[in-house]
């Protein structure tokens, strides 16, 4: 019925209270009264209508008016709907832009032990990959115990400031990202208890603040090969390392061989590291060598002798 519908119309734009985010938008666009004065001329005609609706068979006129009046409420309601959905549009854009500026101050940030957590989606399960420069003064990373995460999520890429990450007992974590290279001030990378990880990615090479690198308890890794089992080869990358730490080693890979201004190299808890190659002596600036449990290195190469920047020498087996 007609009449029925445009009252329910009128009382249902009457009932509805002006959102505060409409009336920001309102003050915004400097119309907040005209919605209000919206509001109030419907109400006013509220009274109108009721009279309007005992008198609709009686009167053809009042019959056509009606009819007209329903399709001018419909549009009063639209106009209200699309305001409101404006501004909650505009009210959710704010949070965010509040949780940004939140973020564009955090310098350190510690994630451990959240077991369901999966840092490259949202709660909606939609991929992040873009937190709009949230995350340019992060200085310290640290990931700890996350068995969800198998992969860097896209947005840390984007902390373009960050100089130290280190990521433990990430037990499903396979592979780091070949855009790592993002990470232009990355100057500590430490990367410990991550059994599935299996190799590098080239693109490692392209940290050019990189100074220390330490990976251990990796027990897929192999460190002189890349993802398709060629040899790992960082082209002359990594020149700015001065100390890497490593364990589980059969050899030294190619590529540490050629870091030229490396000082200090720890190799520790390598079984079946038999050997260190002849061409070690290629680090002619390593001041410090440390080599602790490889039980099956009976012996050290003669190149150790033309270490001329060599001072310490440290070795140990752990006794059963």
């Amino acid at each position: 019925m007609a009449e029925a519908v445009v009252v329910a119309i009128a009382g249902e734009i009457i009932a509805k209270p002006l959102p505060q985010a409409l009336e920001k938008i309102g003050k915004l666009w400097g119309v907040k009264h005209e919605i209000e004065a919206l509001r109030d001329i419907v109400s006013t005609l509220e009274a109108v209508l009721k009279y309007a609706e005992k008198q609709y068979y009686q009167d053809d006129q009042i019959h056509v008016w009606l009819n007209n009046m329903k399709d001018a409420l419909y549009d009063a309601q639209d106009v209200l709907e699309e305001f409101n959905l404006e501004a909650m549009q505009r009210e959710l854009r704010g949070h965010n832009e509040v949780i940004k500026e939140h973020l564009s101050k955090l310098v350190d940030l510690d994630i451990c032990g959240c077991k369901e957590l999966d840092l490259s989606k949202d709660e909606n399960g939609n991929i992040i990959s873009d937190l709009h420069g949230g995350l340019q003064n992060l200085r310290s990373l640290k990931i700890y115990h996350l068995p969800k995460l198998e992969s860097l999520p896209q947005w840390l890429l984007q902390a373009r400031n960050l100089e130290h990450l280190r990521i433990l007992g990430c037990s499903n974590l396979r592979a780091l990202p070949e855009q790592i290279e993002a990470l232009q001030s990355l100057q500590w990378l430490n990367i410990e208890g991550c059994g599935l990880l299996m190799s590098l990615p080239e693109g490692m090479r392209g940290l050019a603040s990189l100074t220390h690198l330490d990976i251990g308890g990796c027990k897929e890794l192999d460190l002189s090969k890349d993802e398709r089992g060629n040899i790992l080869d960082f082209h002359g990358g990594f020149q700015s390392l001065r100390s890497v730490g490593i364990d589980g080693l059969e050899s030294l890979p190619p590529w540490l061989l050629q870091l030229s201004n490396l000082e200090c190299l720890s190799i520790f808890h390598s079984d079946n590291l038999k050997a260190l190659p002849e061409q070690i002596e290629a680090l002619q600036s390593l001041q410090e060598l440390q080599i602790f449990n490889c039980p099956s290195l009976t012996s050290l190469p003669e190149g150790i002798r033309r270490l001329t920047s060599l001072n310490s020498l440290r070795s140990s087996t752990a006794q059963n």
